[in-house]
């Protein structure tokens, strides 16, 4: 039998809509520079916050227990059955940072059903991908993107609202869907 091969997953704007719930945290939290409305930009560029208050939001997203309830965007779960057929898929996840941050997400993974083989919760996404071979790779943060695609890794950035206006390496490509993430994975 063929041996799976390795596929890295980000959690957060990917598979996991956590964006309306810490968007009502981060409304409540500074009032004053946050109002109404939908979120077309990172939160630092949009209300003019910095990356430690956008991260003070999701410790106190975390502390709330939020994380254990999130939706799933649409597709998502089908998609990665079908996928996991084929793949060991590894979730790789920036909330290392948020307290109990691990046992909310195991739990929501579990609680949701949503196969995988590991999940790594670390902001070295690109050490990741290196060390376990990743054949593919999907996130919504240009940033990590454009860093592992400088791995030789074939990176997907997922478009959402936040990141449409984000300068990606000419290695990264676009997707808009998880029919599309199917038809890169042969499905």
């Amino acid at each position: 039998m063929k041996e799976k091969a390795n596929i890295g997953i980000d959690i957060d704007g990917v598979i996991c809509d956590i964006y309306p719930d810490a968007f009502s945290v981060l409304k409540e939290m500074y009032p004053e520079k946050v109002k109404d409305g939908v979120c077309t930009a990172m939160w630092e560029e949009e209300f003019g916050l910095t990356e430690q208050q956008v991260m003070d939001c999701f410790i106190n997203v975390g502390k709330r227990g939020i994380f254990r309830k999130a939706k799933i965007y649409p597709g998502a779960k089908e998609a990665l059955y079908k996928i996991t057929r084929r793949y060991n898929i590894y979730f790789i996840s920036w909330r290392n940072y948020i307290p109990n941050s691990r046992e909310d997400t195991l739990y929501w993974l579990d609680s949701n059903k949503i196969p995988y083989e590991k999940l790594i919760m670390t902001n070295n996404k690109y050490k990741v991908a290196i060390k376990e071979q990743f054949v593919f790779f999907l996130d919504d943060n240009a940033k990590q993107c454009n860093r592992i695609a400088k791995t030789i890794v074939p990176t997907f950035m997922f478009m959402r609202p936040w990141n449409q206006k984000e300068e990606t390496d000419a290695l990264v490509k676009g997707i808009r869907s998880w029919k599309e993430v199917e038809r890169i994975l042969n499905y």
